[in-house]
């Protein structure tokens, strides 16, 4: 039988802690040295003694890294150069990373540690070589503008390959170097360029077409103020040539509306007239109603030329016209219009 693999155990929480308080400890130190070098590089003075040179006035420092900030900031631009600026970038962008990356275990590799040197290495000799080809160092700074690993790493490859493939040659060293020393992808670095060109297309091209549509509404609101004051000239030019005519058919029209206003005020104060409906009268009965009421007991044959009796007839019926007060005021209204 096969002996069973026991479990591998679990990292102490101790050491768990141990590697989160060595990240916060890194990230404070890549903070403090990156400060630490740029204020020397930014404050370097030729005045100050350093390892390139002697200082009569060795008492008295005016770069304001000190002392030791004076002889780093030295070296660095006796060694490389303009690209001395280089490392307070470097170590910047390593603070960031370990910032990234603060909720990942800190885990060492000597391999990786190994790569990461290599590229760093590339990334400095690259740089300091494209500096001496292409720049020229200013008064004040000791070496030249590549310093001496640029001086003499320059001029071997203008020798051998002239400027235009010295260049080739350690732009390519130099990307190379970034993208170890870094961790640098250039495909995330293209997606994100891309990214950015088409939102600042999409930002610019929805800009221009709020400020076309804007001028356009201007445009159309423009003509059509300009029509309906060409339509009121042409309304008002015949009617009131002068100021003169214009004043007269301005206080006419001012009594129009004062008399109209005042004609629907005193028609809203009028009290409708009230129409009493006539007392009804009893129709009187007709003489000869009267004097057939009483029917004869023998009816002859008709006689030729005589009328029938009234009696044969039914009773008319009684129909009394009701009219409601709304349609009697109405009426009356109707009235008063028409004898107006």
């Amino acid at each position: 039988m096969k002996k069973s693999t026991p479990a591998p155990s679990a990292v102490p929480l101790w050491r768990q802690q141990l590697h989160y308080r060595l990240k916060e400890g890194a990230l404070i130190a890549f903070g403090a040295l990156c400060l630490y070098l740029m204020m020397a590089l930014l404050t370097y003075d030729q005045s100050d003694p350093g390892w390139s040179h002697t200082s009569s006035n060795a008492a008295q420092v005016q770069n304001a890294a000190g002392r030791a900030g004076a002889f780093c900031a030295d070296i660095l631009f006796m060694v490389l150069g303009y690209f001395a600026y280089i490392f307070p970038l470097l170590l910047a962008i390593k603070a960031w990373q370990v910032f990234r990356h603060r909720h990942e275990p800190w885990q060492w590799s000597g391999w990786l540690f190994s790569w990461r040197l290599i590229g760093l290495v590339f990334l400095i000799l690259a740089g300091a070589a494209l500096a001496h080809i292409h720049f020229h160092f200013s008064a004040g700074f000791p070496g030249s503008a590549g310093g001496v690993l640029g001086e003499v790493l320059g001029d071997l490859a203008k020798k051998a390959l002239n400027i235009q493939g010295s260049t080739l040659l350690f732009i390519a060293l130099f990307l190379f170097g970034l993208t170890v020393f870094t961790d640098l992808s250039w495909f995330k670095v293209m997606d994100i360029t891309g990214k950015i060109t088409l939102d600042l297309f999409e930002l610019f091209q929805g800009a221009a077409n709020r400020w076309w549509t804007a001028r356009a509404e201007r445009k159309q609101m423009v003509a059509q103020l300009r029509e309906v004051d060409m339509r009121v000239n042409d309304v008002v030019a015949p009617v009131a040539p002068d100021r003169r005519e214009q004043a007269k058919a301005r206080e006419r029209l001012i009594e129009r509306e004062v008399s109209l206003s005042k004609h629907m005020t005193e028609r809203e104060k009028h009290v409708p007239a009230v129409i009493a409906p006539a007392p009804a009268k009893p129709a009187e009965p007709s003489k000869r109603v009267q004097k057939e009421k009483q029917a004869p007991l023998f009816v002859d044959s008709a006689v030729e030329g005589t009328l029938p009796p009234i009696s044969i007839l039914d009773p008319a019926e009684k129909k009394q016209l009701n009219y409601s007060p709304e349609s009697l005021a109405a009426v009356g209204h109707l009235l008063e219009i028409k004898l107006k």
